[in-house]
């Protein structure tokens, strides 16, 4: 995902502040909730957002085959459905579609699926596996003909750390990516488990790489809490490093999601500085089992960050606004 603004001094200043020592309570305020005109699909099991700036996004739901085109009216508060966009032909099972970032270099929507085990009987459903690469043109439409797919799975079971957790289900703290963020050709994907000692991960990746067939994971451990895995990730401009989503792993010895306290803003300056806890979300109105699972960030400014969360569980996602707003350094 992709910020609508350019990020300035004053906010990177405040929260690189607030990484090094504490300088006050960020204030974190629970908008409005956001209307949506048409149905969006699958649209109670919403997953992600991302944009490329102006009043276009794409969403993404984790029972679908396809990603789908939004309109955004800030003034009304509106998202309107628009087309869906095939990520592969033909019918068969969801992608498990869980995290979705826009790139400016190279200029595409990536997309990955879960490469979680089904918790229902342990088996990995053939098309979760894939991250998508696609391309959009000036406008930032997406070109769905493109479509470009490479086998992250292959790339995670090559790996030492995480092949442990490859053949266990979400249930059993098995491998589960929930987020994904993009910064100057590198991804970031944030992972809703396993989680260890307390610590989540984000794994991060080069695109030139992943493209080549040659890429490997770095690991980046974030402590969260017992039971606390990301669910949603998104890259903050000017380095000033990247805003998470924490809630329930779901996993051994997780939480029940619930509520929306259950859910916190966090921020995570990047590889080798520890996270921030910078407040819990509020609960959505719709429902007590909505669990927060995008963030699509609308602007950014030197005093604050906004943006809509998206749920699994309400009709159409439940949209609803927030704004973040940093302490001022000292």
């Amino acid at each position: 995902m992709r910020v609508l603004t350019f990020v300035t001094t004053g906010l990177l200043t405040a929260m690189t502040a607030m990484a090094d020592s504490s300088v006050g309570t960020w204030r974190v305020e629970w908008g409005q909730a956001w209307k949506v005109r048409g149905d969006l699909a699958k649209g109670r099991d919403l997953s992600g957002a991302a944009s490329f700036g102006g009043d276009k996004a794409l969403v993404i739901s984790d029972e679908t085959r396809a990603a789908q085109e939004v309109s955004i009216d800030r003034a009304a508060r509106t998202l309107t459905a628009g087309k869906q966009v095939p990520l592969l032909s033909g019918k068969g099972p969801e992608l498990d579609l869980e995290g979705v970032a826009a790139l400016i270099e190279p200029r595409a929507y990536f997309l990955v699926g879960s490469q979680a085990l089904s918790r229902k009987g342990g088996v990995l459903e053939p098309d979760r596996g894939w991250l998508f690469r696609l391309p959009v043109d000036e406008t930032g439409a997406p070109e769905a003909g493109a479509v470009t797919r490479i086998d992250l799975r292959a790339v995670l079971a090559a790996d030492a750390e995480l092949k442990p957790f490859m053949d266990k289900t979400a249930d059993e703290n098995g491998l589960d990516i929930e987020g994904l963020a993009g910064r100057e050709g590198v991804l970031f994907l944030g992972l809703r488990a396993p989680v260890r000692d307390g610590e989540a991960t984000i794994l991060s990746m080069r695109v030139d790489e992943l493209l080549s067939g040659q890429a490997s994971a770095g690991h980046h451990r974030i402590a969260l809490g017992a039971g606390r895995g990301i669910r949603d990730l998104f890259a903050l401009a000017d380095d000033a490093g990247f805003l998470l989503l924490a809630g329930p792993s779901g996993g051994a010895g997780g939480k029940k999601p619930s509520l929306g306290e259950s859910y916190e803003f966090w921020h995570w300056p990047g590889p080798g500085s520890p996270a921030v806890r910078l407040g819990p979300l509020g609960p959505a109105a719709t429902s007590e089992q909505a669990k927060a699972e995008g963030m699509l960030i609308l602007s950014q400014s030197s005093t604050h960050i906004e943006g809509i969360i998206f749920h699994d569980g309400p009709k159409n996602g439940a949209p609803h606004g927030f704004r973040l707003s940093p302490p001022a350094p000292r």
